[in-house]
C-alpha cells in the first residue's frame, strides 16, 4: 500500500457517519495528515478538515488535538 492510499478505509467508513451527525446538527471536522487524495475526497463531500502540521509528532498529537477542542 502506498503512502497516498493509507487511511482510505477509515475515511470511507467515517464519511457516512459524518453525514449522519451533521444532519443531527453536530459539528464534525476531520484532522488529517497531509494527503492530497484524502483532501480531494473531503472537499468533494464538503466535509471540513484541518491538516496536522508535520512538526507535530505522534507523541504530541493528543496535545495538539486537545488545544483544538478546548
Amino acid at each position: 500500500m502506498s503512502e497516498s492510499e493509507k487511511g482510505f478505509g477509515h475515511i470511507n467508513r467515517c464519511i457516512p457517519l459524518t453525514k449522519g451527525l451533521v444532519k443531527k446538527k453536530f459539528h464534525v471536522e476531520f484532522l488529517i495528515n497531509k494527503n492530497k487524495n484524502i483532501e480531494k475526497i473531503l472537499d468533494y463531500e464538503n466535509i471540513p478538515y484541518r491538516i496536522i502540521p508535520k512538526k507535530v509528532s505522534i507523541d504530541n498529537e493528543s496535545k495538539y488535538i486537545k488545544k483544538i477542542i478546548d
